[in-house]
């Protein structure tokens, strides 16, 4: 548009391709009406200059954003009894692929790079070596992670048969893909300190240590008692 041009029209094929956003899209076509710029659907020919057509526009608006909603509470509900069944709907982690020859829809294999995945839980469990270790180890056989991406894969359950979601709160669902390792061997994992040494005693005072995220970071919390108080603490370099 030159400068000498003005837009006065905004054409769609109908106002729900213009906003399914219900009230916001009322403003905004209001807002664009103040400024001189009407918007037109082809497929539903309503007069907005007067009271009855405003309304019916604004009524579209509201009826598209109730579909929308409609839509997103289906599609949620499909994906929480997915998880509760056991499959995983999406991407898959680092490690699975999807194996669409398959029969049964959301079907995982463990891929080359699961392959050396778990050959870095089996190093961690026998060998008690730091994360960075076996981060050099994987780039040597052509896998390259960071030591947060190693951290976060060690934690995840997924990797030992089990889902866990936000969709699922605090439920533990077993899971229909194979496991990578077995529970013993993702149980001591996780129960190695961060130097390596063995750590598997639980703490009453602390029951989240090990188990919930750093809010900046994402790195799992560990403990510390300081006098008589206990404190939750990121051990992540730089974070802390």
């Amino acid at each position: 548009v030159s400068e000498n041009e003005h837009i006065t029209v905004i054409l769609c094929y109908s106002f729900d391709r213009f906003s399914r956003a219900g009230v916001e899209g009322m403003v905004t076509k209001q807002y664009l009406k103040a400024k001189g710029i009407r918007v037109v659907s082809v497929t539903q020919p309503i007069d907005d200059d007067n009271a009855a057509g405003e309304f019916m526009q604004n009524i579209i608006f509201l009826f598209s954003q109730f579909e929308n909603n409609l839509r997103r509470s289906k599609c949620m509900a499909g994906m929480i009894a997915c998880l509760e069944n056991g499959d995983w709907y999406s991407q898959p982690p680092i490690g699975y692929s999807i194996d669409k020859s398959a029969p049964k829809k959301h079907t995982l294999y463990i891929n080359e790079k699961g392959e050396l995945l778990r050959k870095a839980f089996m190093w961690k469990a026998t060998e008690e070596i730091s994360n960075v270790e076996i981060v050099k180890r994987l780039k040597a056989l052509g896998l390259n992670l960071d030591n947060k991406r190693m951290t976060e894969i060690f934690h995840s359950p997924f990797y030992c048969g089990k889902i866990t979601h936000k969709f699922l709160g605090d439920k533990i669902v077993k899971g229909n893909h194979p496991a990578l390792v077995s529970e013993e061997v993702w149980n001591k994992v996780n129960g190695l300190g961060t130097h390596g040494r063995t750590n598997t005693m639980e703490i009453p005072e602390v029951p989240m240590r090990q188990h919930i995220k750093c809010s900046e970071c994402g790195g799992y919390l560990t403990a510390y008692k300081q006098k008589e108080y206990w404190y939750y603490k990121c051990n992540t370099v730089g974070c802390k």
